[in-house]
């Protein structure tokens, strides 16, 4: 039986609503942790949309009390 994740719905919900492509975030869960990948679509800088989803996601997140950290990792020559 496949679980429904609420909040993964939710956010490609607000995404779309955003103009925002819903595919952009890519969710995985290791144990208890969920990770939100955001993948930055300009060479130089970081893209509106990936602050737009962060966005998103605080507004979503803090104020149900829910912990959220954002760590920023950059691959060389990576896509």
């Amino acid at each position: 039986m496949k679980q429904n994740d609420y909040y993964q719905n939710l956010l490609k919900r607000l995404c779309k609503a955003n103009n925002i492509s819903p595919r952009k975030p890519r969710f995985e869960s290791i144990d208890d942790i969920v990770i939100i990948h955001v993948k930055n679509q300009l060479k130089e800088g970081v893209d509106l949309d990936s602050f737009k989803i962060l966005n998103l996601i605080y507004q979503t997140v803090v104020p149900l009390g829910i912990k959220f950290n954002q760590q920023l990792f950059l691959y060389p020559k990576g896509d």
